[in-house]
């Protein structure tokens, strides 16, 4: 393989991943089909890559080592979707917190590449294949506030996504640690 599937992560806490298994659980009580995203594979996506050649591996880690942000407090805020309420393909999880913003923004100046504008911090945990009695479920899916978990970014890994039919293997290349 001359390329790997790249993409930048924060991993989040367990408290997270039980208030996001909580969710899972009500969501299917609610009647929506979906494919959940497993505990060890919930993250924050910072920046996806895709497929990038193994030659620039180590070009990508240097650049990536030049970033300093400090450490911020993240806080688990809302439930929300992609693309949009009427037509729903993802349930994801929000924070607040400017420091995603301004991480990503870091990285991006780093790598030469443009910022997202519209850049939401979240963790996906469903990818929806169908919604029973959409209605209904729409409304009770607007009406869970999640726990308000507040947790410490303290660093941002480099991860490389090999996919398989039982669903992505993750692996960390390498972390960085945030000042």
């Amino acid at each position: 393989m001359s390329s790997l599937r790249l993409f930048i992560a924060i991993w989040v806490p367990d408290e997270v991943l039980r208030e996001a298994e909580l969710i899972r659980m009500a969501l299917t009580e609610f009647g929506v089909k979906a494919k959940f995203v497993s505990k060890e594979n919930q993250h924050i996506t910072l920046l996806f890559f895709g497929e990038t050649p193994k030659s620039k591996l180590n070009e990508l880690k240097s650049a990536l080592a030049k970033v300093k942000q400090k450490s911020f407090t993240a806080v688990l805020s809302r439930l929300g979707v992609f693309p949009n309420w009427q037509y729903i393909r993802v349930i994801w999880l929000g924070f607040q917190a400017y420091g995603f913003s301004e991480l990503h923004n870091a990285i991006c100046r780093e790598l030469g590449l443009t910022p997202l504008t519209n850049f939401t911090a979240h963790l996906t945990i469903a990818r929806v294949k169908a919604i029973l009695n959409k209605q209904i479920t729409v409304k009770k899916i607007q009406q869970i506030k999640p726990a308000n978990i507040s947790f410490q970014v303290t660093k941002f890994s480099l991860v490389s996504s090999e996919l398989t039919p039982e669903g992505p293997k993750y692996k960390v290349l390498q972390d960085y640690p945030l000042l």
